[in-house]
């Protein structure tokens, strides 16, 4: 067996070295002839340049191809991209004759000399900025392509303003660490990145993102400091929050109207009011966990919830104040201006029948009033005791059971035909019908005064009820302006570029 096994890994030699011969693996050769001659000597820690007074010109380009991240509690963007870099290395160059007319050849990216491009705003621990390090593309004139995949994590300076009808601009900024202008020159490679291999995202819409390129100056050098820049402007989309904030805000707010229809009795007002704003505010701290923490703008969402919260809350007060009304019984008479301005006017405006006004006039043309009584009590008859004063019916018992039989004087005793003799029972039942006219009056006086006390506590009802539509008709305005004011704000959003 060990026989056969070295006659096998013989065959294979010879076999090998068959095919090597026969030109099938001719170019590992080649190109390993070809590397060896090129890194021989080659050190890539200094700038490829024949003079060192010699600009290397870096051109640069990048593929959005997707949108990983967007954290706006810390403001940092995660995005994954395909960098673009070319440049001319003097000491990579060969003659294509002189090696079996090879005009490309690749090699590891860490074996040759790279620009020390990075990313300003870079918020990733990782200091290379999670660029991979991809083999480079060689030429023989010595023109270096370097095409490396990178999830790039870049501090982004949001504005909420529009919060959920936002637009972001989050600018990636690229530069030489190291050499100024002078000595590395960044350049763009075109004037947008390509998004062309773009994967789309459920919250965040890509617009565009142009590339533009500007010169700045450091404090501490004279030198100029070429920078790339691409903005990434994405548009959020609003689905979401519109149906998991906005709308439940909108509806609560609504709910809130109800309440000026709820009847002042029924005890519920309060509560109802109470439990909206309650609600609004968790809803408010649901809000102020998304979107970024920051003073320098109010968002537009926070606008909304503020407004609407200050509104709920005018709301509970203002109900506090309707109850109050409605339960303020026959203490004072409702003022005569307030009568004229709530009861008359605002009842017609607001379409509220004032029945209040009704019952009074009904009541006033059907009672008898204190003149009339005064005409019955000077013509005479049993109700004359009603307006003659409190003399109570134990005085006139006390007056006439002094003498037995009242009679007439003696002059008149001669006058036979015109002689009346009154007794005491005749006294007693004048006195009875007295005290049943006297109880009467009470009767009608008391009754009276319940319609008079009645009357005034419904004008109060009256007046609670009247301000209720009032508030309704007004919030509700209110409500549909803060909501269009908010939806025109949204409409007119700009980017900040």
């Amino acid at each position: 067996m060990t026989t056969r096994h070295l006659l096998f890994t013989v065959a294979v030699l010879c076999l090998t070295t068959a095919c090597i011969s026969g030109g099938h693996f001719s170019m590992e050769p080649e190109e390993f002839k070809l590397v060896t001659h090129l890194m021989k000597n080659y050190y890539p820690l200094v700038r490829p340049v024949k003079n060192h007074r010699d600009v290397v010109n870096v051109l640069m380009d990048m593929t959005l191809v997707e949108i990983v991240d967007m954290d706006e509690e810390n403001q940092i963007m995660t995005i994954s991209v395909w960098l673009y870099q070319q440049w001319r290395d003097e000491n990579l160059q060969w003659n294509p004759r002189e090696f079996y007319n090879i005009s490309e050849v690749t090699v590891p990216s860490n074996e040759i000399w790279k620009p020390d491009i990075v990313l300003y705003n870079n918020a990733n621990d990782n200091l290379e900025g999670g660029i991979r390090q991809t083999r480079a593309l060689i030429d023989s004139e010595g023109l270096v392509t370097w095409r490396a995949p990178a999830i790039l994590m870049s501090a982004c300076k949001m504005n909420p303003l529009f919060f959920p009808f936002d637009i972001q601009n989050c600018t990636l900024k690229f530069g030489s660490w190291t050499f100024n202008g002078y000595q590395l020159n960044l350049q763009l490679n075109v004037t947008e990145a390509d998004t062309s291999r773009f994967t789309g995202n459920g919250e965040w819409d890509l617009i565009e993102m142009p590339a533009s390129r500007e010169v700045t100056f450091q404090p501490c050098c004279a030198e100029p400091y070429p920078v790339i820049h691409f903005h990434v402007i994405l548009e959020r989309r609003s689905l979401f929050y519109m149906l998991n904030l906005v709308l439940p805000c909108v509806l609560i707010s609504s709910i809130v109207l109800l309440g000026f229809f709820l009847p002042s009795d029924a005890g519920e007002k309060i509560t109802l009011t109470i439990t909206i704003l309650l609600s609004l505010t968790v809803f408010l701290l649901l809000v102020a966990e998304t979107i970024p923490p920051t003073s320098e703008v109010v968002p537009l969402i926070g606008q909304f919830y503020a407004a609407i919260i200050i509104l709920v809350g005018v709301c509970a007060a203002l109900t506090v104040v309707v109850l109050s009304i409605h339960h303020r019984g026959d203490s004072t008479h409702v003022p005569r201006w307030a009568h004229r301005l709530i009861l008359v006017k605002l009842a017609k405006i607001l379409r509220v029948r004032s029945q209040i006004s009704q019952s009074s006039m009904e009541l006033e043309m059907h009672s008898p009033s204190e003149t009339d009584f005064a005409n019955m009590s000077s013509r005479g008859g049993v109700l004359n005791p009603i307006f003659e004063g409190d003399d109570g019916i134990e005085e006139q018992h006390a007056e006439d059971d002094r003498g037995s039989p009242v009679r007439l004087s003696s002059d008149n005793k001669a006058d036979g035909s015109k002689e009346r003799l009154y007794t005491a029972g005749d006294s007693v039942i004048e006195q009875y019908i007295t005290s049943i006219s006297k109880n009467v009056g009470y009767l009608v006086r008391r009754g009276r005064d319940e319609d008079k006390s009645q009357q005034i506590s419904t004008e109060w009802q009256e007046v609670a009820m009247v301000l209720d539509r009032l508030f309704l008709v007004i919030f509700t305005m209110l409500i549909s302006v803060v909501v269009v004011t908010i939806l025109l704000m949204s409409s007119m959003r700009v980017s900040i570029l």
